[in-house]
């Protein structure tokens, strides 16, 4: 037996959707244990986002894709693995006409 989903309920399922993978949208920066680079990684993703030489080099690239992407946190790794900073980002609206969006990041929050 189906059941028929009206427009109303399907745009409301919607939201609660889009409203649920932007609280889990994340981006993680963690170490390559046999290169010695850092890699920028998606939530849960196998492939690396992007490989970097460097932590800081990594961290800032991490936050350009978050901001681009659609990401509201960038998690960093230590070289043991664990996070030893969350950095919060929030889309805002943005007066210009010119580009509908813009992104503050906000604390970036160490963890000890």
């Amino acid at each position: 037996m189906t059941t028929k989903i009206s427009s109303a309920q399907k745009a409301s399922i919607s939201r609660k959707l889009k409203k649920l993978s932007a609280q889990t949208a994340q981006l993680h920066v963690v170490p390559r244990t046999k290169s010695g680079r850092w890699v920028v990684r998606r939530k849960g993703a196998i492939k690396a986002a992007g490989v970097f030489e460097t932590k800081s080099v990594a961290v800032t690239r991490a936050k350009k894709m978050a901001v681009s992407g659609g990401y509201n946190k960038v998690l960093v790794h230590g070289k043991d693995g664990t996070i030893t900073r969350s950095i919060e980002i929030k889309m805002i609206k943005s007066i210009s006409k010119s580009t509908n969006k813009t992104a503050r990041v906000l604390k970036s929050a160490a963890k000890k």
